[in-house]
This record gives C-alpha cells, sequence and structure tokens, in this order.
C-alpha cells in the first residue's frame, strides 16, 4: 500500500534546461533510479566505485558481441533501446561489474537530440508507444535516447556513431559500427547525457503495449526493424 501511495502522489523531477542540469551524472543517475520506481517497476541500485574503464574494454565489448550473435554492429543506428536491452547482459558478464540500461535525453551542446519529458516517460511506460501519439506529437519516431550506465559512473554509446554515419555518412561514415565509452560529458565532444529511467525492466514496459518493436530477445531480432529513434 505505501508503495502505491508513494506512485500517486511522487512528484516529477524537473526537466533539464541549463548546462548545470547535466553536471552530477552519479546525482541524476539515482534521481532516474527513483522515478523508476515511483512508475511501479522494479531497479537495482547502482553501487558507484572509483574505478575507471579502461582502453581494453573494447576487446571485452567486442567479445559480448561475439556471445551475443551480433554480426554487424552498424545495424545499431537508430535502434538505441532495442541493443541496449539485448546487449547489457551480456556485456555486464564480460565487464565483470554491473551495467544499467539507461533511458533518457541527448543534447548536443545547448539543442536536445532526443528530450523526452518525465510525464512523457511515465505514460509510456503504461501504455507504450503508439503509432496514433507518435503521429499526434508531430514526430516521425521516438523522442528517446537509450545507452548503458556502468558502476563507475561511466557510460557504453552502443548505436550513436552508427546514426551518425547513416545521418552524415561524408562525415561519419569511418565511425559506423563503432561503440564509445567513458565519462558522460567527454565521450562525444560536445553531447550531454541526462538519464531518466533505468533498468532492462522499464525497456520492456515500454514495449509491452508499444505499436513497434522496441526489444530484441534473439539475433535476427536485434538485426530487423529499422525504424529511427528521432525527433522530427
Amino acid at each position: 500500500m505505501l508503495e502505491v501511495l508513494k506512485q500517486l502522489f511522487s512528484k516529477l523531477p524537473n526537466n533539464p534546461v541549463l548546462a548545470g542540469d547535466f553536471e552530477d551524472y552519479r546525482a541524476n543517475f539515482d534521481q532516474a533510479v527513483n522515478f523508476t520506481r515511483a512508475c511501479g517497476i522494479s531497479v537495482k541500485d547502482l553501487s558507484w566505485t572509483d574505478d575507471k574503464l579502461s582502453e581494453d574494454e573494447g576487446d571485452k565489448i567486442e567479445k559480448a558481441f561475439r556471445f551475443a550473435g551480433v554480426e554487424d554492429p552498424s545495424k545499431s543506428a537508430f535502434q538505441c533501446l532495442k541493443w541496449c536491452h539485448y546487449l547489457a547482459p551480456f556485456i555486464e558478464a564480460e565487464f565483470k561489474r554491473p551495467v544499467q540500461v539507461t533511458i533518457g535525453q541527448l543534447w548536443r551542446e545547448d539543442q536536445p537530440v532526443f528530450n523526452p519529458s518525465w510525464k512523457n516517460l511515465k505514460l509510456w511506460s503504461k501504455s507504450g508507444l503508439t503509432f496514433k501519439r507518435i503521429h499526434d506529437e508531430g514526430r516521425s519516431g521516438i523522442n528517446l535516447h537509450a545507452w548503458l550506465t556502468v558502476d563507475t559512473g561511466e557510460i557504453v554509446e552502443l548505436s550513436l556513431l552508427s546514426s551518425l554515419a547513416v545521418i552524415s555518412p561524408e562525415q561519419f561514415s569511418e565511425y559506423s559500427g563503432g561503440v564509445a565509452w567513458g565519462k558522460p560529458g567527454e565521450i562525444l565532444e560536445g553531447h550531454r547525457y541526462y538519464p531518466m529511467a533505468v533498468g532492462r525492466e522499464f525497456a520492456e514496459a515500454l514495449d509491452k503495449n508499444s505499436d513497434l518493436a522496441l526489444i530484441a530477445h534473439t539475433p535476427i531480432e536485434l538485426h530487423t526493424y529499422s525504424y529511427a529513434f528521432v525527433p522530427s
């Protein structure tokens, strides 16, 4: 009963508007954990460490891809949520440390690239993402971004480089199929990450009543349904 009351009366956080809102990634992530629970979805706490990911993590990610059945990493373009949800346990096993699916906003400089509101995410976690809702919002795709958060406070970006390679091949083609990792404010120059919801269960809640296939259970599903997660 107490948990139900918390969900009913929990106040939604403010949406980010200033550069300072992105500075403390760990605090923002902890807030996202609380929001996820307020939506009625269970998620484990991430106990932060002072460790750092190394350049050798790339070998571990490649190994995780092989075990997961990934044949073409470039197919991750515009499929951030699907790839993060599917690959999180494989990457966690290779890193030998906790890794969490993270959903939220992505900004480039002072402009949002993806900026779902807290209200959006709470609604979508209950009723899913429908074609009608996307159309009514005047969008051509889903307005969210997903990445992986590690207990070091760093992130793993699985899809953005491949997406950029599709959008601007003359500038980014060499990065197709690439994966980036490191501190959220430094991983890609000028890009900022704002976590809002956490965990594979939240991704599954978004998928449950959606018209789109937002998650994958097999490698075949991982490499199909190439729709774009982009705002109009």
